[in-house]
Formats: C-alpha cells, sequence, structure tokens
C-alpha cells in the first residue's frame, strides 16, 4: 500500500505502475463510472481533459457538486498528466468499493474531498454510521449483520485497534438499546 494525501489528508492505495496504458479518454470514462455508483452523474462532475495528455508536469484535476457541496482532487505525484489522472481513478475506485462494501460512509469518503474541511469541522458519527448502516435503518437483525461484518474487520485479534473495536461495540448497545429495549 501506498499513502498519498488528498486535501491534506493522507489515504492508502494500491501501488500501481507508474505509467498507465490507458488513454485519458479511457481513465475519465471510469472515473465518471465509479462516481455514478454513488448518485454523481455526470452532469456535476468537471473533469476536462487538455489536449495533450502524455505532457509532463501537468497535474490532474476533478470536482464534483453534492447537494450544493464542492468536492475537488488534485493529483501531481506522477510525471505525465494521464498518469495522474489514473491516480485519481485508482483513488476514487477504492474508495467507492468501500462505500459500496459497508466498510466506509459516503459522508467519511466525500469529507476526504470536500473544500474547506478540516479537522476542526469533524463531528461525532452516529452509531449507525460507525456500523456502517444508513441513519434510516430499523431493521435490527441487518443492523447486527453490519455489526458483526465490521467486528471482524476491527477486532484486535484481526489487526484492528482495540478503540475501534469498542467504539463499535458501543455504537450496537446503543442501537441495539433503542430497537429492542434489552441492555
Amino acid at each position: 500500500m501506498s499513502r498519498i494525501e488528498v486535501n491534506g489528508r493522507a489515504i492508502e492505495i494500491k501501488p500501481t505502475r507508474s505509467r498507465f496504458t490507458k488513454t485519458a479518454h479511457t481513465i475519465k470514462q471510469e472515473i465518471v463510472h465509479n462516481l455514478s455508483r454513488i448518485g454523481v452523474t455526470i452532469d456535476f462532475i468537471e473533469l476536462d481533459l487538455p489536449r495533450n495528455p502524455l505532457k509532463y508536469g501537468q497535474p490532474a484535476q476533478i470536482s464534483w457538486v453534492i447537494n450544493g457541496e464542492d468536492f475537488f482532487y488534485e493529483c501531481n505525484v506522477q510525471e505525465r498528466y494521464v498518469d495522474n489522472l489514473g491516480v485519481i481513478a485508482k483513488v476514487i475506485a477504492q474508495e467507492v468499493y468501500a462505500i459500496l462494501n459497508g466498510l466506509k460512509s459516503l459522508g467519511m469518503v466525500l469529507n476526504q474531498f470536500r473544500l474547506g474541511y478540516s479537522d476542526d469541522t469533524i463531528r461525532t458519527r452516529t452509531p449507525r454510521e460507525i456500523i456502517g448502516c444508513p441513519e434510516s435503518m430499523k431493521d435490527f437483525e441487518y443492523i447486527t449483520f453490519k455489526y458483526r461484518k465490521r467486528a471482524k474487520e476491527l477486532h484486535p485479534d484481526a489487526g484492528g485497534k482495540a478503540e475501534d473495536f469498542k467504539q463499535l461495540n458501543e455504537a450496537y448497545q446503543t442501537i441495539k438499546k433503542e430497537l429492542t429495549g434489552e441492555q
């Protein structure tokens, strides 16, 4: 895993070759497709390709809008524009995968890309966000399923942090009390 910075926050991505063999247009289509999987349509994505995507020293940039909020990502860690665009595609694909598989909430991922977002604006996550469920979820069996899935990932014996595991258990107990009345 390699760590890169997105708007001041470190993100881990799987290492890739330094040269992308795909064209910039194909990479752009992948980015648009992945963002569409989480509800961002092409009308709200701004990604303009330069005349020469093989040009050296040119960063790639993408921005999009969700619910009136602006999100932005720029990459300049590679030598060529097309390679920087490839890194953006990898980061977005990885984050979309995390959202769709319940590893991260949409809000957690979008906060990484939000313009003007800083640690000062971090709020306490709700119990359902910690478990990875929608706020409107009332199905206790589904919540238990998501809890068990997250518990396997966060358990200290599986390499997780004890503090995160404790937070997950507290979130589950809160929801359990809310939905079943049990202590």
